[in-house]
């Protein structure tokens, strides 16, 4: 990536991130990671859902197998919906999620879960029951997520971590079973504008990763970066995107990630250690 000053703005940052590479091929079917829940996991199968959750043991279970609960579900190729209902004996009442799954890329998913806690047979007077807020007897919110091809290796970042850019940040480096998965923020610290760019894969300027032996393992997609493109950024736009590679081993002790044949502008970290 290189960054470029100019003195006018094309697109804002909101409108930025509804650009996107598409893909016409792939399907939700496999293990899908949510990204902000480590404990949880969906697994799609043709006509079936199942949602699995660490239990108090560290072992995994499937919640909607659960005798207290039921489901329901419509699968298509790229979309899927599953609604569990959960009864609670402690809470006289019950829990229902609505989860709604989306199909981006073979890289990447979504997931929208609108969930509704009625808890009616606590209130003294049923038609006082419902309110809106943190103490209210029933409550319905709404939350999401990203979800990634199941997480095999979450790696800790630490050495000397050095960027030949104060733009750039690399915040997270993980393993699903399928590539290596690298999160990035970019940020405009200048008083202009700033230009933004990622290379796709297969340009002689992409990204790729070089681990301590000196193999190279290269650029496959991105999701979140608004495409492979330029755009620029307002004064203290900022855009966090995920950048995804070949598969690096698990045992992978440091990494270098450059841009290739780059000479000005460069986005390159060196000497990262992974624990």
């Amino acid at each position: 990536m290189k960054q470029t000053f100019i003195l006018a703005a094309f697109l804002c940052l909101s409108v930025q991130l509804t650009f996107s590479q598409t893909y016409s091929s792939g399907t939700l079917e496999g293990e899908w990671q949510f990204l902000r829940s480590k404990d949880e996991y969906v697994k799609v199968e043709t006509n079936n859902i199942t949602i699995f959750k660490k239990n108090a043991s560290g072992n995994w279970e499937p919640l909607n197998e659960n005798s207290n609960r039921k489901k329901s579900m419509i699968l298509g190729s790229k979309n899927a919906s599953v609604s569990v209902i959960e009864s609670n004996s402690s809470l006289r009442g019950t829990t229902t999620h609505s989860i709604n799954l989306f199909y981006i890329s073979p890289f990447i998913a979504a997931a929208h879960d609108v969930f509704f806690i009625n808890r009616i047979e606590q209130a003294k007077f049923p038609e006082r029951s419902w309110s809106w807020g943190d103490s209210s007897l029933s409550t319905v919110g709404t939350e999401w997520d990203y979800m990634v091809p199941r997480i095999q290796k979450m790696f800790k970042l630490a050495g000397s971590m050095a960027s030949t850019s104060k733009y750039i940040k690399l915040d997270t480096a993980f393993n699903t079973a399928r590539y290596t998965v690298l999160r990035f923020t970019a940020k405009n610290l200048e008083s202009t504008a700033q230009n933004f760019t990622l290379n796709p894969p297969g340009n002689e300027h992409a990204f790729s990763i070089t681990d301590q032996d000196g193999k190279v393992y290269n650029l496959l997609g991105q999701y979140g970066f608004g495409g492979f493109n330029s755009y620029s950024y307002q004064p203290k736009g900022a855009v966090t995107f995920f950048v995804f590679f070949e598969r690096i081993p698990d045992d992978t002790k440091r990494i270098t990630v450059r841009e290739g044949n780059c000479t000005e502008g460069c986005w390159n970290f060196y000497d990262v250690t992974l624990n």
